[in-house]
């Protein structure tokens, strides 16, 4: 006997019916858990670069205290990179229960860190920063070894909740990537209020590491009913409406006919679909689908409304495959980048060679996407000094403009889909054209003020003495990296889950682009170093 298949698994026969209210209400409560799982993955770094004095009293002493910045961008893009590699080629592999059980260990990891971290911070002389009893030396490799783990902890929790989020649809990656840009604005702006209010290091240290402490609870507080409930919501993707049953008689009369010649034509079969009953105390129903003529009988003949409502479900899945295909030809541009497994139906899933081949492009892209951006933020974007027509402290400028960055990221990624490049040639064109933003951000002052273009660091002293005619012009420049980072992002995410159609391979997919960002990343980083020196004092027209 045939192995039945349930509409959400099969590929050719989505449900096509309005959702009901239970079920919206259930895709906003799993869509508001992503987001919070965005806010609370990059909170554990944003925190940790948002205190530098206190790490630098903390350290005073070892010779660490010029370089411990560096170090710690290292290790923890070292350590989340290897751990998102990891993740990537076993996560897929391992049962269910044992995946999440490492995410809620990964999540625990990271409430571990900081609740060690804001302890260390109590712990902290009020005037001179360090540690009683403890070395300057010792203390940093403590510290080290806690942003080692903190790496590795949220490589498992990104790779893991972008998997799940590709493989359960509904948008739910863009309210996890949103969740990442507010992640970003809340650091922002709690930095930018203890700039103007000069709170010393190590009361700021505290705020941050509590915010840090109390996200992450919050997130493993949400993640805990995440698995039941997408299970649920995948249960309901495969219910007939009960409401079909009552009202198919007045809605089509007598198109049985017409439906079976519809049906018939779909995919070039013939199958046959069932309706199986489950009477065990609650009486649940699955669409299904059998290929096997003999099953064609049913051991009791089925009512009229059965047949109507068999027959009308088949009609409508046949009308929204046809609007899918037409979609998928819209957006792709045609058969030749439709996805190239819609019609990949194996539970095995697809190979790893295939699988490169669909979404190959889209992991290229975004791991450019965030080495350029990587390069430019936040390195050269600090050394970006205010004229002397700045009314605030320089370093509320500098403030201003990680808040207007995270701002223009976080709006990029909220871009709905239908604005966003989707096709593989045209966010790989895209992720290239972002390059230019390297040169572009490095003489655009020179350009606006027509000093020449000799070094950043001599352009913003030039800045200094002719007014704040360039101060905006910084914003803009920084908005424009941002936003385009964020949308080109979303963008990735989004097109690179359609690309194939098997839940399991959608979230192999989600694995796979995080690992792409996560390599741009660490390259923008290391490039960043280059590119700061180059802003600092390299002749730009020999560059040129």
């Amino acid at each position: 006997m045939p192995t039945a298949v349930t509409a959400y698994d099969d590929p050719r026969l989505p449900l096509l019916l309005p959702p009901q209210p239970h079920q919206r209400r259930r895709v906003l409560h799993i869509g508001l858990i992503f987001f919070l799982q965005g806010i609370g993955m990059l909170m554990s770094w944003n925190a940790l670069i948002s205190v530098p004095t206190f790490f630098h009293r903390l350290f005073t002493g070892s010779p660490y205290t010029a370089t411990f910045e560096s170090s710690f961008s290292l290790t923890y893009m070292l350590f989340d990179l290897a751990g998102t590699v990891l993740a990537t080629y076993i996560g897929p592999t391992l049962r269910a229960s044992t995946d999440r059980a490492l995410a809620i260990g990964a999540l625990s990891a990271n409430a571990t860190v900081f609740a060690l971290l804001l302890a260390i911070a109590f712990a902290t002389d009020p005037v001179t920063g360090t540690l009683a009893g403890i070395a300057p030396s010792a203390a940093f490799v403590l510290v080290l070894a806690a942003i080692a783990t903190t790496g590795v902890a949220t490589a498992q929790i990104q790779s893991h909740l972008f998997g799940k989020a590709a493989g359960a649809g509904d948008g739910y990656t863009a309210k996890m990537l949103v969740g990442q840009g507010v992640s970003g604005i809340l650091v922002c702006v709690l930095q930018f209020a203890l700039q103007l209010t000069e709170v010393p290091p190590r009361a700021a240290a505290c705020l941050y590491f509590a915010v840090a402490l109390t996200l992450v609870g919050v997130c493993l507080a949400a993640y805990l009913p995440l698995h039941r409930a997408l299970e649920v919501r995948q249960d309901s993707l495969a219910q007939v409406p009960p409401f079909m049953a009552d009202t198919v008689a007045t809605i089509i009369p007598a198109t049985t006919t017409a439906v079976g010649l519809a049906v018939s034509s779909l995919h070039g079969e013939d199958p046959m679909l069932i309706l199986h009953e489950e009477n065990d105390g609650d009486s649940a129903s699955s669409l299904a689908v059998s290929t096997d003529d003999d099953e064609d009988v049913a051991e009791s003949p089925r009512s009229f409304a059965e047949e109507q409502q068999l027959q009308i479900q088949q009609l409508l899945q046949h009308q929204q495959q046809q609007q899918q295909l037409q979609h998928q030809h819209q957006r792709y541009g045609g058969t030749d980048t439709a996805p190239v497994s819609s019609v990949d139906t194996n539970s095995a899933g697809m190979s790893a060679s295939a699988l490169a081949a669909a979404i190959g492009p889209y992991v290229a892209a975004i791991s450019l996407d965030f080495a350029v951006t990587l390069s430019l933020f936040p390195a050269t974007v600090a050394q970006l000094a205010p004229s002397q027509a700045w009314p605030l402290p320089p370093a509320a400028y500098t403030a201003l403009l990680f808040l207007l960055f995270n701002l223009g990221d976080t709006a990029g990624r909220a871009t709905p889909t239908a604005f966003l490049p989707t096709r593989p040639t045209a966010v790989v064109a895209v992720a290239i054209a972002r390059i230019l933003l390297v040169p572009l951000f490095l003489v655009l002052p020179a350009v606006i003020t027509g000093t020449p273009p000799t070094s950043l660091a001599a352009i913003m002293k030039h800045r200094n003495t002719h007014g704040a005619g360039t101060d905006i012009v910084g914003m803009l420049a920084v908005l424009a990296t941002s936003f385009s980072n964020g949308a080109l992002g979303a963008a990735v995410f989004t097109a690179a889950a359609d690309r194939v159609h098997a839940r399991a391979d959608k979230e192999r997919a989600g694995r796979w682009i995080t690992l792409g960002m996560l390599v741009g990343l660490s390259a923008g980083a290391a490039l960043g170093f280059g590119v700061a020196d180059l802003a600092r004092g390299t002749d730009l027209a020999a560059f040129f």
